[in-house]
């Protein structure tokens, strides 16, 4: 193999792991705002039960 041959083959697995680099940031941008919305829904659950515990009368 010659060192022509050796820099083509690092070439290509430079670009397929930079793609893949960029896929995972992808999944993780996606995953991240996803993230926010179920949080913000549970926020929302505990402040909800929060409300509905305070107007239950307690003996």
């Amino acid at each position: 193999m010659n060192v022509t041959e050796l820099l083509r083959l690092l070439q290509v697995e430079h670009d397929e792991t930079a793609a893949r680099a960029d896929g995972l940031r992808a999944q993780i941008d996606q995953l991240t705002g996803a993230l926010a919305e179920v949080e913000a829904r549970l926020a929302e659950i505990v402040n909800t039960g929060k409300v509905i515990n305070g107007l239950t009368p307690t003996k």
